[in-house]
């Protein structure tokens, strides 16, 4: 089991610890290559920074 923090986190961190939760049950509890759900983690974090960048280009 993944311990629960006890310091006080950002909005950003806390998401952060969140999706990392989440990422180890995937590799624990479901037999999920680790490798699959880096490459999934980095795909969705380039998704998310071309939709900022696109969003920002439009003055959004």
């Amino acid at each position: 089991m993944i311990p629960k923090t006890d310091v006080a986190l950002t909005p950003a961190e806390r998401a952060r610890w969140e999706l990392t939760k989440a990422a180890a049950a995937l590799v624990r509890d479901h037999g999920v290559s680790p490798d699959l759900v880096m490459l999934d983690a980095r795909e969705g974090c380039d998704h998310a920074a071309n939709y900022l960048r696109r969003r920002k280009e439009l003055g959004l």
